[in-house]
């Protein structure tokens, strides 16, 4: 029973730390943009994909000229190895959240993004592969940088780089580590 309330008392205290936080924030945005993932450090011996189609959805607010924190869902996509043993493709989902630091201008924002994500990957086996379809969840820490120019007060044009991991998956696909996933993305941030 003391469990529950202390649990209670830390989502209170954490969602009144939160309100207090948002309420300083001097403006908030919401932003969309899709572009290439490259795939690195797949184990595959031949026929891999590396590249592919990633998608990322964010919002956020500046709290000065120099800092802001975003929340971002983001798709990296799926890789694909047609080897002989691990014939399939690995898809990558992250959902997750950064401090950026950097410049709020009148024209334009660059910032710098460092953070952490919930990282779903998930490997689909061919019928022809020797290792079965499999999923896993992992923390990892995401990286980046972001530049949005506006075209008005409210509309930019934005450019975003992440740089994150997919998890290891049954030891053979990936290098002991995992992938790293460099998605290279451009579109759209609204500000309010």
């Amino acid at each position: 029973m003391k469990s529950i309330a202390a649990l209670t008392r830390l989502v209170l205290a954490t969602a009144c730390l939160g309100a207090a936080t948002l309420a300083q924030a001097q403006s908030f945005y919401v932003a969309g943009t899709a572009g290439r993932s490259n795939w690195s450090d797949l184990d595959c011996n031949s026929g891999c994909d590396r590249h592919t189609t990633g998608l990322r959805v964010a919002g956020g607010a500046w709290f000065s000229r120099v800092f802001a924190a975003e929340a971002f869902i983001m798709d990296m996509g799926t890789a694909r190895s047609s080897a002989s043993s691990l014939d399939g493709r690995l898809r990558g989902r992250a959902l997750g959240a950064v401090a950026l630091l950097g410049w709020r201008g009148e024209r334009f924002d660059i910032a710098g993004k460092l953070g952490v994500a919930s990282v779903h990957s998930r490997f689909t086996a061919a019928p022809t592969s020797g290792w079965p379809s499999e999923s896993k969840r992992s923390t990892e820490p995401v990286g980046g940088m972001m530049l949005a120019v506006r075209a008005t007060p409210q509309l930019s044009v934005r450019f975003d780089a992440d740089v994150m991991t997919v998890a290891l998956i049954g030891g053979v696909f990936l290098y002991g580590r995992g992938a790293d996933v460099h998605t290279f993305s451009l579109g759209a941030s609204y500000a309010f």
